[in-house]
């Protein structure tokens, strides 16, 4: 019994040891699953940090294996077990780089940089050339650093320089740079979105080169082989004005390789005349001169004249015109302005004052005016369209007669007329147009003396101007006989007027007689005619005979005068 329940002590303590032993190795599994499991999530990455090992070395930052420090090599997601005391795991968020970015490599890492390289090759401790684009990196920080910039964006309308920040300098001389050079880049970037290191290259927006309708670009070439000869024009290759033009559009030109004037071809107007808006004048608003044109006549009279001249580039010759001349105020200046005051002012100087209002001489004057325009400035590769003389002032005293003799002819014009209407209507009585006739002699004759007395007095008081006063004088003379002559005609057209309707009222009366067969069937009718309006229908004896016989012996009296005398006596009037 004893040895019995000895062993039964005995077989309790072995299972309870036995649970005991299953407990603790459970608790120790828990404890190492536990304390030795590593778990790295997705969208990240785990960095080891060894806690033993080989120290690093002088200006080391990664270990390798068997070396104390952060290991080059990193955890992708997932679980992993590690001692805790042999390592530290941190746990570090991948590298997402969006779709407008772009992602710099710096490396934290590697053999330094040459003296004077910015970009760093694989290997080297620096900014990398190479560049990310979007996505996402599992990066280890601490070899590696990214920065983020934005893509670089041409919008519509502009155009991108580059400039390399790397390469080998450029050549004396050299003004854009080849690939493998550091400078101004030749090739240009277009609209577009692009992905470029910023610390290789630099982006400048500019202004693409828009041409409207109507004008070309003159290209003008800051690089490229200077000429052998002295030319207006350079030929492809060369540095100068180019030869070919760009037509209207949009163009994308590198602003460090040529400069474009933009030239409108179109027709352009200056107007030169004394207005104050396009008086010449400085900076600070003194007038300098005014555009209006002024010269001597022959006869001294000073003459102004207002001015407008119509042009335009010849399209042919506009590279020619931009390398010579300059753009358009230029043109205007040197060309267009100059020309119009020098050929008006030797020409203008051939006529005397009165001539430029009355006579060819104003037609010719604008004539001769265009066609010089037109000669002197197409040698200079412009084309006149119009060089019209809007105005011409002469002094009143020779613009007042000359006026007043304008007058007069215009009025003899609307006396012609008068008689040509008159005419034809034969309205007019003949013996008031002989009345009228002598009036307006005597008028016209009254007019003359008068005039031919004042020109007589005028030329003797003004002596010192007797020249052009005398001019004045003999233009009214010459008015008032115009005057006079339109008078008497127009007298004698009233007196033919009157003849004419007199003629016609005894031919009318003639084909009345005429179309009644005799003077006293014409007779009867006129006197039926007065009479009927005012006779009453009274039924009464009437006695022997009618009315109608009683006109019948009226009628056999014989002579006109005696009929109608003896109406008078049988009339009631009469009778009475």
């Amino acid at each position: 019994m004893a040895e019995s329940k000895t062993y039964g002590i005995k077989k309790g303590l072995v299972v309870s040891l036995g649970a005991l032993l299953a407990s603790i190795l459970a608790i120790g599994g828990i404890a190492f699953f536990l304390t030795f499991r590593v778990t790295v999530p997705a969208g990240y990455i785990g960095i080891l940090n060894a806690k033993t090992g080989k120290s690093l070395s002088a200006g080391q930052i990664l270990a390798k294996p068997g070396e104390k420090g952060i290991r080059e090599d990193f955890l992708s997601p997932g679980r992993y077990y590690f001692n805790p005391w042999s390592y530290a795991i941190e746990i570090h968020q991948e590298i997402n780089i969006p779709g407008e970015k772009i992602g710099v490599q710096e490396s934290l890492v590697g053999d330094p940089l040459p003296a004077g390289e910015i970009l760093a090759e694989p290997g080297q401790k620096g900014i990398q050339r190479e560049i990310l684009g979007p996505g996402t990196y599992r990066i280890n920080p601490y070899a590696t650093k990214i920065h983020l910039y934005d893509n670089v964006v041409i919008p519509a309308g502009k155009l991108g320089v580059q400039t390399s920040q790397v390469g080998k300098p450029l050549p004396a001389g050299k003004l854009l740079a080849d690939e493998g050079e550091k400078g101004v880049l030749r090739q240009i970037l277009t609209p577009g979105t692009y992905r470029i290191n910023p610390f290789q290259i630099k982006v400048d927006i500019y202004d693409a080169i828009n041409i409207p309708a109507g004008s070309v670009g003159v290209q003008v070439a800051k690089t490229g082989k200077i000429p052998d000869k002295d030319s207006v024009l350079v030929e492809p290759g060369e540095r100068g004005v180019q030869k070919n033009l760009l037509p209207a559009g949009m163009h994308y030109v590198n602003p460090y390789e040529y400069d474009v004037i933009v030239v409108s071809i179109q027709a352009q107007k200056l107007d030169m005349d004394a207005n104050p808006n396009t008086n010449i004048t400085t900076k600070e608003g003194q007038m300098l001169e005014t555009e209006a044109v002024d010269f001597p006549s022959k006869d001294g009279f000073q003459i102004v004249t207002d001015v407008t001249v119509e042009w335009s580039i010849d399209p042919d010759r506009v590279a020619e015109v931009v390398a010579t001349i300059g753009i358009e105020d230029k043109i205007i200046d040197k060309v267009i302005r100059p020309n119009a005051r020098s050929i008006s002012r030797t020409e203008g100087s051939k006529y005397a004052a009165k001539d430029f209002i009355v006579g060819t001489g104003r037609e010719e004057f604008q004539k001769t005016f265009f066609d010089k325009m037109r000669t002197f400035s197409q040698d200079r590769g412009i084309l006149i369209h119009r060089a019209l003389i809007r105005k011409i002032t002469v002094p009143s005293e020779i613009s007042e007669p000359i006026k007043q003799s304008v007058i007069a002819v215009e009025e003899n014009l609307r006396n012609q007329q008068r008689i040509e209407t008159a005419k034809s209507a034969a309205q007019l009585a003949q013996e008031e147009a002989f009345a009228e006739q002598n009036k307006r002699r005597v008028e016209g004759e009254t007019q003359k003396i008068e005039q031919q007395l004042k020109a007589e007095a005028e030329a003797a008081q003004l002596n010192i101007k007797a020249k052009q006063r005398l001019e004045a004088a003999k233009i009214n003379l010459e008015s008032a006989e115009i005057e006079a002559q339109a008078i008497l005609k127009t007298g004698t057209a009233e007196a033919d007027v009157i003849k004419l309707k007199r003629t016609a009222e005894a031919e009318g009366l003639a084909a009345s007689v005429s179309a009644f067969g005799d003077a006293k069937a014409f007779a009867m009718y006129q006197f039926a005619s007065k009479l009927a309006p005012n006779i009453q229908v009274v039924f009464a004896p009437a006695g022997e005979g009618t009315l109608w016989n009683s006109l019948d012996d009226f009628f056999k009296i014989g002579e006109t005068g005696a009929a109608l005398k003896q109406m008078q006596q049988q009339s009631p009037q009469n009778q009475e």
